[in-house]
């Protein structure tokens, strides 16, 4: 039997171009599974080794079988031609392939497109056009949703070389992702001059003792004796003062030590010094300069050490860098690891920029942890202590930090895998309440209670699961679905549940008696959580502009960027000299100054694809995602961000471009959107979920999606807010249209829209008046809307439900339920969620008694819940409130249909109910779009109840239908609803 013949059929090629011109060629490289002589004589081979055919006939020898044939890969010929100015054009045939994508859609080219314009493809650079058909491998049967230009650029970085000299950043780096724009990228390729004056500028200001942390690694100087080292060991006097000033101070984060036993070995070592391993004098050289920088730092030296802090640690650095070479640091010995830390600490306080030797400083600690097995839980092996595994806990949990922070400030993978250690959690205990003569150790004390191991548990927890996002975001691994993004993004939003409540972030003017320490560390692990998120859901940015499904990633994306932001801006404020942290101490690491600049060109590259999108005519989701207020929220929020850069680009490099790239973004950015115009929508027809009307509708109505015949009407945009109601306190989805007074206003009541508190026969009423005027039948008059803001400013009556408002996006529904349980019994909790399934910031909650809702409102209301204050208030109605409905009749009516709906959708809605004799979509005749709404017509009034029983219980998009009987009779004209709203909600 001879192989399958590879398929000549492009299954792709009409996608690219109707001619096929770019053919695609899917080859099945099948191998035979039955052994040449059964595949000779045609027998069935039952693929032993040999097979039992070959026994029979006494010819074992000659049983064989195929092997898979290596498919070899040829690369596309490149132009022989390599200078910079060719690689630009390239890089600009690139980025024009990918604009011409994103905005004509599946009509650019393909894959092959894309490959062509990155071998440089073009009859001006005299390359050689690529020959032959393209091979592609078969699909796999769970292919992510990424299109073939994503596939292809899957693994681009940005590898800068200048002088023969490279640099590499991921795609998770800020400044691959402001590379993505044109006018950014041109700017420094313009201001490169200005850009090495303000390097050599600042090369200029430092001091000679912030020397290079290469030093540990190379022998520069003669290594001093042990003698020599020890002459320089300060007086007992001197050395108490500065280790009770680091205990004073030392940054929670290095609380790495166990106080009283290195209170036991600090007295053995000056009972006899010459006795004390070199490793140990090291660590405590390290532990001196840090005391020496906070002295520095803070401005409190003592008279004995006044002028002279700054120099003095940098002997002490000198000198832990001597005795770790002296002693061979490649070794292994006790208190190494510890000596190296508090060496890298000390590099990090005394920088303010990323520092490749910290990086590479940190890769050294983590080689040498490792191969003294710290990445291996000592539960495993018995010969290591209790109190040796639990200390080793906690160093492993600062090592792990350290190389993932500090890989993703420079862009770069980290070193430690997930797959790779198996380490625990240190347990939350007091240095009190184990030592090392413990035969096994204490539980762990409550999450709540504040030990000072607290800040290292929490920060690691949410650090390790930022951990599991930079692998599942890394440019080289295979992609992962949406599915397995939302996995991750739960285990984060777990672990931040996690945080103890001593440090979640509060108002710092709710704090005036906590220390600058524990405020800092408040927000220091808020901020490892929202990066987390930046990078998780980063990649979904643009996409999602197109794509409802990824509207969740884009709208966590943004809200954790502008916490960020936020943070910075704060934190900026009280490090000045009147505020809260105005301890130099207590200043901006380099590692947070990272953070805030990938907030600043997440943020930037998001309203700069909006913009993009408007600029060629389609509709961009940024006015629905945040809405017109929210814009400007954020484009203040660049502005300041901006402001604090250039306050401090005297001080770092990093701080002058991250000045100059906002400088250039606001500069289009604050063109802003048309106040006045909206770009006319297109009737084209676009794929299945770009398309709001539904074929059943407009058959039914005797309409077309696409009609000539029709005016396109520009009418004013609609002007979207999420902010909270300054009259009610609640937070909502409000619609205002301009010149008039919204119906939804008077509809509505107390609370936001909700199909719980919307006074439905009003509504009814409103729609099927008929003697309205045809050009204001929308809006209610002067009077009505006076007497309904009369009733609204009523007290609401107690009840068992509560409404909360101003809810942070990311709150489920279990995370409001365990916060109320507090105040009595939960019978129901609703979270109210828009047509995508995402949380509007707003719900409902049911107890079991008006005493629980009572507790709740005094508790709650315009408190802090989540890091964020919300309104908790008694709701109008009950959440088992329900309208009474029409009689039932043949037809059912049903609203608040997603406009995302298909003609699929509807099927699928549809799919249990039966004796359906039609349905009818409603459909704006003016536009061709649904309106939200249909009818369904039944055989018999039984049939219509036992659909509404079934249709009950759909949840289409995450939206609940509006079900009820209709009064229509055969007189219903499609596009009007004349026995319910087609609310929107």
């Amino acid at each position: 039997m001879s192989p399958t013949p590879p398929s000549t059929t492009s299954s792709s090629a009409s996608a690219f171009s109707p001619e096929g011109l770019h053919k695609v060629t899917r080859k099945r490289n099948r191998v035979p599974l039955s052994c040449a002589p059964c595949r000779q004589r045609k027998l069935k081979c039952n693929r032993a080794q040999p097979c039992e055919n070959c026994i029979k006939r006494g010819d074992a020898t000659s049983c064989s079988y195929a092997q898979a044939n290596v498919r070899k890969k040829h690369p596309p010929q490149l132009s022989a031609s390599s200078s910079p100015d060719d690689m630009q054009n390239r890089i600009d045939r690139l980025e024009n392939l990918v604009l011409s994508l994103m905005t004509n859609g599946s009509q650019s080219g393909g894959p092959a497109a894309a490959l062509a314009a990155i071998s440089g493809n073009s009859s001006s650079t005299g390359s050689v056009p690529l020959t032959g058909d393209v091979d592609i491998e078969d699909e796999a049967p769970n292919a992510p949703e990424e299109s073939d230009t994503e596939q292809v650029t899957k693994s681009f970085g940005i590898m800068k070389v200048d002088n023969n000299k490279s640099w590499y950043f991921s795609e998770a780096h800020w400044a691959t992702v402001m590379n993505d724009i044109t006018e950014v990228r041109n700017f420094f390729q313009t201001h490169k001059k200005q850009y090495e004056e303000q390097a050599q500028k600042l090369e200029a200001t430092k001091l000679p003792t912030d020397v290079s942390g290469s030093a540990l690694l190379f022998g520069a100087t003669k290594p001093l004796t042990r003698a020599e080292i020890m002459s320089s060991f300060p007086s007992k006097y001197t050395t108490d003062m500065l280790i009770e000033r680091y205990f004073s101070c030392y940054d929670p984060s290095t609380h790495i030590l166990h106080g009283p036993t290195f209170q036991a070995q600090y007295n053995r070592h000056w009972e006899d010094p010459s006795q004390t391993c070199t490793v140990w004098i090291a660590m405590l050289f390290a532990m001196m300069r840090l005391a020496m920088l906070s002295y520095h730092r803070d401005g409190d030296e003592p008279p004995e050490f006044r002028g002279k802090s700054l120099d003095m640690a940098g002997t002490f650095r000198n000198l832990v860098a001597q005795c770790l070479t002296l002693a061979d640091f490649t070794k292994s010995y006790p208190n190494l690891i510890e000596s190296l830390i508090f060496h890298l600490h000390g590099d990090l306080c005394q920088t303010r920029e990323a520092d490749v030797s910290v990086w590479v400083l940190v890769g050294v600690i983590t080689r040498l942890a490792m191969r003294m097995g710290y990445h291996r839980d000592s539960k495993m092996f018995p010969n290591i202590t209790p109190f040796q595994g639990e200390m080793r806990r906690r160093v492993w949990s600062f090592v792990r930090q350290a190389d993932l922070l500090c890989s993703s400030q420079m862009g770069l993978p980290n070193m430690i895998r997930t797959s790779d250690t198996d380490t625990e959690l240190p347990r939350n205990l007091y240095d009190d309440d184990f030592d090392e003569n413990c035969k096994e150790l204490p539980p762990s004390r409550p999450p709540n209670e504040p030990t000072p191991i607290s800040y290292l548990i929490a920060k690691s927890r949410l650090t390790f699961v930022f951990g599991r996002v930079t692998e599942i975001t890394a440019p080289l691994q295979p992609p992962v679905s949406y599915d397995t993004v939302m996995e991750v993004d739960a285990q984060l939003r777990r672990a931040r549940d996690l945080i103890p409540e001593h440090l979640l972030v509060r108002p710092i003017e709710d704090s005036p008696r906590e220390p600058p320490t524990l405020i800092l560390s408040r927000f220091t692990v808020a901020s490892v959580y929202h990066k987390a998120q930046c990078v998780l859901h980063r990649k979904y940015l643009v996409r999602a502009h197109e794509n409802p499904r990824f509207t969740y990633s884009r709208r966590t994306c943004i809200d954790s960027a502008m916490e960020l932001l936020r943070y910075q801006s704060l934190l900026h404020t009280e490090t000045q000299p009147m505020g809260r942290l105005r301890s130099r101490h207590n200043r901006v690491t380099s590692l947070a100054s990272t953070d805030y600049l990938l907030a600043a060109t997440i943020i930037c590259i998001d309203m700069y694809h909006g913009q993009r999108l408007q600029a060629a005519g389609r509709a961009s989701s940024d006015s629905y995602a945040w809405g017109r207020e929210r814009r400007e929220e954020v484009l203040a929020a660049l502005q300041r961000s901006k402001g604090i850069w250039e306050e401090l680009q005297n001080e770092t490099i990093d701080a002058w471009k991250a000045g100059a790239a906002l400088g250039v973004m606001l500069s289009k950015l604050n063109l802003g959107y048309p106040e006045s115009t909206a770009p006319a929508p297109t009737f084209e027809p676009q794929d299945e979920k770009q398309s709001a009307a539904m074929t059943l509708g407009l058959l039914s109505s005797g309409m077309s999606p696409v009609n000539p015949g029709h005016q396109v009407l520009n009418d004013p945009p609609y002007k979207m807010t999420e902010a909270p109601l300054p009259a009610q306190g609640a937070l909502g989805t409000t619609v205002d249209m301009p010149g008039a007074p919204s119906p939804f206003n008077a509809m509505f009541g107390q609370l936001p829209d909700m199909q719980l508190n919307l006074d439905w026969d009003a509504w009814d009423t409103y729609i099927q008046n008929s003697t309205l005027d045809a050009s204001s039948q929308w809006w209610p008059s002067a009077d009505q809307v006076e007497a309904r803001r009369r009733r609204l400013q009523e007290p609401p009556t107690p009840k068992e439900t509560v409404f909360i408002g101003n809810v942070f996006y990311d709150v489920t529904r279990e995370d409001l339920k365990k916060a109320m349980e507090k105040y009595g019994v939960v019978e129901k909790v609703v979270l109210v969620l828009d047509n995508r399934g995402i949380s509007k910031g707003y719900g409902y909650v049911q107890f079991d008694s008006i005493d629980a809702a009572q507790r709740a409102v005094d508790a709650l209301n315009m408190r802090l819940f989540e890091g964020r204050r919300v309104t908790v208030q008694f709701a109008q109605n009950n959440v088992y409130h329900r309208r009474q409905l029409n009689a039932p009749t043949r037809t059912l009516y049903i609203g608040n249909l997603p406009f995302e709906m298909t003609d699929r959708d509807l099927n699928e809605l549809f799919k249990d109910v039966q004796n359906v004799v039609d349905i009818r979509v409603a459909v704006d005749r003016r536009t061709g779009q649904a309106r939200g709404f249909a009818h369904a017509e039944f055989v018999s009034t039984s049939s219509a109840k036992a659909a509404m029983a079934i249709l009950e219980n759909k949840l289409p998009y995450g939206r609940r239908l509006r079900l009820d009987y209709s009064k229509a009779t055969s007189r219903t004209v499609v596009g009007t609803d004349q026995s319910a709203p087609a609310e929107q909600s």
